[in-house]
């Protein structure tokens, strides 16, 4: 690849506008994708585009933990309490859940819940949300966070607003969501702020206010918490609620990367690719994708796949740029799923195959957007280079692959063995 061919490749990496959700227990549906037109070519492959500075949702029901670990009644204070009385038998259920001894944590919160305790009702409805100690049961995990919410349990009052906003137990209802974030991200709580903030920055249920939406990105990032300081930094690269500050984006997502955070760790990256508020530094790049990739976020690995592909800030290794797209592929990434079409079609890290090219473009189609429209293109063309009976089995492939994502490399690889291979 020419000098001409890597600057390109640098200028127009990928850098895709997310509005979702960063949780580790709730999931609330990813917006369509805003993609560029952009297009690079590389070698004899053409990359597709993306766009970085990706904003992210707290899914509070993760808070299971800091409400036995943090709340007053688990304070070390009490776990000298009188046997039998509330603030022990919280104690004792604190102990348990740390121990993952989740039926009898279940079985003490139930009692104090049932008694009216609202920290209690808090936890037991979350341990019902992550069917921890019981069956799942979105229904009954709102019954009683909602119960903890009336009483004014903060932390009750963001999950019943998530859960309003995911439609889990209830009806989608944005208004009331935005109620409860409200309520408790007045009274401080972080993922609510960010939330709250969210929904401002998005116009959903409110009329879209990017001030305050980034008003209550920074009050929560300043209490520490990774998706909301994320979420600055995607603030600030685009200019939303604020002027556009490379150099501010990159000091925040520097701060929610060093906490672990995998989309700013990809953000993050994607400044250093093509040195917008750091010093241009593609090693640096590969470095947090890499963080970010290897926790499996999927355009990450995208990212770091086009690095190898490329020979940009690490040595050119197509075998590695092909298992980085088939990670993100598997998670049915449509820029994974096209580029790893592309490493088959053309032979570079993987077996040449038009046919599981073919497959994987199929995939990758998806309505609206840059990367639906070039796969289109690609399978029109491809098309025309396959037989009736290759072109079944490529669309058979597809079949097999999406109805049983799990089995992703297991049925490329099959099919590879019993199709006789393409001569270069």
């Amino acid at each position: 690849m020419n000098s001409e061919q890597s600057e390109a490749a640098i200028r127009l990496r990928r850098n895709r506008l997310r509005a979702g959700l960063q949780e580790l227990t709730m999931t609330l549906d990813r917006r369509p994708k805003t993609l560029s037109t952009s297009e690079v070519r590389t070698s004899s492959m053409e990359r597709l585009v993306l766009v970085h500075g990706k904003f992210q949702r707290m899914g509070t029901g993760k808070l299971i933990v800091a409400i036995l670990a943090a709340s007053a009644l688990g304070s070390a204070s009490v776990l000298a309490a009188d046997a039998g009385s509330p603030a022990a038998d919280f104690a004792a259920a604190k102990a348990a859940y740390q121990q993952r001894d989740y039926v009898q944590a279940f079985v003490l919160l139930e009692k104090l819940a049932r008694a009216g305790n609202a920290d209690a009702e808090s936890a037991l409805g979350t341990m019902y949300y992550n069917g921890q100690g019981v069956q799942r049961d979105f229904a009954k995990s709102l019954e009683w966070l909602r119960k903890a919410a009336e009483q004014g349990q903060v932390t009750a009052e963001a999950n019943v607003g998530l859960m309003y906003d995911n439609g889990q137990g209830v009806r989608p209802d944005p208004i009331e969501a935005i109620r409860w974030y409200r309520k408790a991200a007045e009274q401080g709580e972080p993922g609510a702020q960010n939330n709250l903030g969210l929904h401002y920055k998005d116009g959903l249920g409110v009329p879209q206010d990017l001030a305050q939406a980034l008003q209550w990105f920074r009050k929560s990032a300043e209490q520490g918490n990774p998706w909301a300081q994320n979420n600055v930094g995607a603030a600030y690269q685009h200019g939303v609620g604020t002027a556009q500050d490379f150099a501010q984006a990159a000091g925040w997502y520097r701060k929610a990367a060093e906490l672990g955070n995998p989309v700013a760790q990809d953000n993050l990256g994607a400044l250093y690719e093509r040195g917008q508020g750091v010093t241009q530094d593609a090693a640096e790049a590969a470095r947090w994708y890499r963080k970010a990739a290897e926790q499996g976020d999927s355009s990450a690995q995208v990212d770091l796949g086009v690095l190898y592909e490329n020979g940009i800030g690490v040595p050119r290794d197509y075998a590695q740029a092909a298992l980085w797209y088939r990670k993100a592929a598997e998670q049915g990434n449509p820029a994974g799923l096209a580029d790893l079409a592309l490493m088959y079609q053309s032979g570079h890290g993987a077996p040449r195959s038009r046919e599981v090219a073919y497959a994987l473009y199929y995939l990758a189609d998806r309505p609206g957007g840059q990367i639906g429209a070039q796969a289109a293109s690609k399978l029109d063309a491809l098309a025309k280079t396959l037989t009736a009976k290759q072109l079944g089995d490529a669309r058979a492939l597809a079949g097999s692959i999406s109805t049983d994502p799990t089995r992703f490399a297991a049925a490329i690889d099959a099919f590879l063995a019993r199709t006789p291979k393409v001569r270069p």
